[in-house]
């Protein structure tokens, strides 16, 4: 999130399942570890400025929540285990983690449908329920998996930031999730590294 009192959750993946990734802050550094989506209303606050869920499904999915505590705080964790099990597929190339994402996909489909939108066919629920920001997340997960921009996975090269993104650079060579912010900071200590020395 890294704004303050806002919540503005990171859209520097370039892809959603990406950002979904990077609602972790200082994921290689067990001791400055921040979770961004400590609730079931974070994720759907993240879905919606993911333009994952519009702004009637959001209405309709907190009344839900308010309605069923238990079963949002079950769904809560299982969106928080489908970010889990993303990372170890993603970067640890985990063959149980992607076992349990196409199950997962598998289950999506089976409570979806095709529908027509605009020149192309999009999957659709066909009832919007507490588990559709976990559906919706997962078939973005696996179109990133199965799709042509996976070649540009990157990881902020910070010992303790973890951030994932997509390298469009002309040059493939992008090094940080933010030249402001990681970037500075890297590039601030070697050079009190240098001339410390």
């Amino acid at each position: 999130m890294r704004d303050g009192a806002l919540r503005m959750f990171s859209r520097i993946g370039g892809h959603v399942a990406l950002d979904l990734l990077n609602t972790v802050e200082w994921r290689l550094d067990p001791q400055r570890a921040i979770e961004d989506l400590p609730d079931y209303e974070s994720v759907l606050a993240w879905a919606q400025q993911c333009e994952i869920l519009t702004d009637t499904e959001i209405a309709h999915l907190r009344r839900l929540a308010s309605a069923r505590p238990r079963l949002q705080a079950a769904e809560h964790r299982r969106f928080l285990q489908l970010r889990e099990t993303t990372y170890e597929a993603l970067i640890h190339d985990s063959p149980q983690a992607v076992d349990e994402l196409t199950t997962a996909y598998r289950n999506t489909l089976q409570k979806a449908h095709l529908q027509h939108d605009g020149p192309n066919w999009t999957w659709a629920e066909r009832s919007i329920t507490l588990e559709t920001p976990h559906d919706r997340v997962t078939r973005h997960v696996i179109n990133l998996l199965t799709g042509p921009d996976l070649g540009q996975l990157h990881q902020c090269e910070d010992a303790a930031c973890g951030w994932l993104y997509l390298d469009t650079s002309p040059r493939h060579n992008r090094r940080w999730c933010s030249a402001a912010d990681c970037g500075n900071r890297n590039r601030a200590r070697r050079y009190y590294a240098r001339h410390r020395g």
